[in-house]
């Protein structure tokens, strides 16, 4: 079984100097947090983080976006540990239930996520997807995790299909027959949201 590799420096530096910002909870304008109740959120104010966390060993990782190997349009969101030479965004906001990159990925779209797909962004103008939603746990309030399509429970980290590569990239609900990734060696994760200090 795929397993996540231990996390960067990069990403204890973040987590490090995050914790301290607490998330502001906007009014909501989607449908996106649906059930999970007052405290979810569809729009967060600040920039965050995501990691993902295989929450049996304790390894963390960063998330970014990267290149495809799909086509050059589309960006996938991927540990960092594994796409060494992210060019792309490391940090996010959510909008109206979107997932926005923040710097060099500004104007990525995030796309529908579809049982067995990638997470990925389209670099059109398409409408974004407001299918995010950011949930805090209540046994532990100071996790808050990323929910797509209403479902917290259903992220993992597959390796990215080729022989000469050794990305993984994040995946809603991986299937057999899914296209781009090793489904064999999928790894499950929470995704967490961590917010930056201002």
């Amino acid at each position: 079984m795929f397993k996540l590799t231990s996390s960067t420096l990069v990403t204890a530096f973040f987590l490090a100097s995050a914790m301290a910002s607490p998330f502001t909870l906007n009014t909501r304008t989607t449908s996106a947090c649906a059930g999970f109740g007052p405290d979810a959120m569809d729009n967060v104010k600040g920039n965050f983080i995501m990691v993902a966390d295989d929450g049996s060993t304790g390894r963390i990782n960063s998330l970014a976006l990267d290149n495809s190997s799909i086509s050059s349009a589309i960006k996938v969101l991927g540990p960092m540990s594994t796409h060494p030479n992210v060019r792309f965004a490391t940090s996010f906001e959510l909008q109206d239930g979107t997932l926005v990159p923040v710097g060099a990925s500004a104007g990525a779209v995030a796309r529908p996520v579809d049982a067995g797909s990638l997470v990925t962004f389209v670099n059109e103008r398409s409408r974004p997807a407001p299918i995010y939603c950011a949930v805090p746990q209540h046994d532990d309030h100071n996790t808050v995790l990323l929910a797509v399509n209403g479902d917290t429970e259903s992220f993992a980290v597959c390796p990215e299909e080729g022989k000469s590569t050794t990305k993984t990239n994040l995946v809603y609900q991986p299937q057999a027959n899914g296209a781009g990734y090793i489904y064999g060696q999928c790894q499950r994760v929470n995704v967490r949201v961590v917010a930056l200090s201002s």
